[in-house]
């Protein structure tokens, strides 16, 4: 199940490879880190593909999944 969501400002969507430096870049921020549970520190390359796995796993399966994991994108800087 692949969903998508926009606004006039954001896109919610499925987290894919092409985001694995940003996720890795936002999640070393400690003051972005510190407000999510069980991120680890340092934020690594594995941790990334290990989440954008699961999520894709997820969001693939044809079961309906219990959540959701979106990646958040600003339209007008992608």
């Amino acid at each position: 199940m692949n969903i998508q969501i926009e606004t006039s400002r954001l896109t919610l969507r499925p987290w894919n490879e092409e985001d694995i430096e940003q996720l890795i870049f936002g999640l070393n921020d400690l003051k972005l880190a510190k407000w999510l549970a069980f991120v680890p520190h340092p934020y690594t390359a594995s941790h990334a593909k290990a989440w954008i796995s699961r999520c894709q796993q997820i969001s693939g399966s044809d079961i309906r999944p219990a959540a959701y994991e979106f990646a958040v994108e600003l339209k007008p800087e992608g």
